[in-house]
């Protein structure tokens, strides 16, 4: 996963330089994340890398007013000015379905979840973006959220929704779980990628 990769990443670089990371997974929620930071603090630990629920600004403020070494990873609080390392969700998501327009794709499905996540956001104005920028409609009713507490059977309801009632020939997803789950759907439906559909 795109996380696991990052912190194996994030490991091997720490150990080159005599470090111990020490993980905890705040699964987005606010309560979970405010209990970690606080712990690792309590540790006494020498920095930490975030990869925020963004519902926990109060903790940020918090971390920057004490001097605390941090840095946010894959998603930041923009009205806080913090160190943080991101991808370019914008112009990525713009720069694939441009491609996809571009070869006379026009009924492309765009697959979410937790739409609260700057990242995520990104990713959708960049999607609507290049649909806009060929001359393509916004179309909602191609545009799916999935539930977060219901992965599977929300993302394989979606992708069926979007192929089978709305005949969609591609579909974004904005997360590689998404694309995952995505992909199993489409071969229970028999559909061949990217012959009947591109991801």
């Amino acid at each position: 996963s795109h996380f696991a990769q990052i912190a194996e990443t994030l490991e091997k670089e720490a150990y080159a330089l005599n470090y111990t990371v020490i993980y905890g997974s705040a699964e987005e929620q606010k309560h979970k994340e405010h209990n970690l930071i606080h712990t690792f603090l309590g540790k006494q630990v020498d920095g930490l890398i975030i990869a925020s629920s963004l519902y926990n600004s109060e903790d940020i403020e918090l971390l920057k007013h004490k001097n605390f070494p941090f840095v946010l990873i894959d998603r930041y609080y923009p009205e806080i000015e913090t160190n943080f390392v991101i991808v370019e969700d914008e112009g990525g998501a713009y720069s694939i379905v441009s491609e996809l327009t571009h070869k006379n794709k026009k009924r492309i499905g765009f697959v979410t979840v937790n739409s609260h996540l700057l990242p995520l956001k990104l990713r959708e104005e960049g999607y609507k973006r290049a649909l806009t920028s060929a001359a393509v409609n916004v179309d909602r009713s191609l545009m799916k959220e999935v539930d977060f507490n219901n992965i599977k059977t929300s993302t394989y309801n979606n992708v069926k929704d979007l192929v089978c009632n709305h005949h969609v020939v591609a579909i974004f997803f904005t997360t590689h779980y998404l694309a995952a789950n995505g992909f199993k759907c489409l071969k229970e439906l028999n559909l061949s990628i990217p012959d009947d559909i591109t991801i």
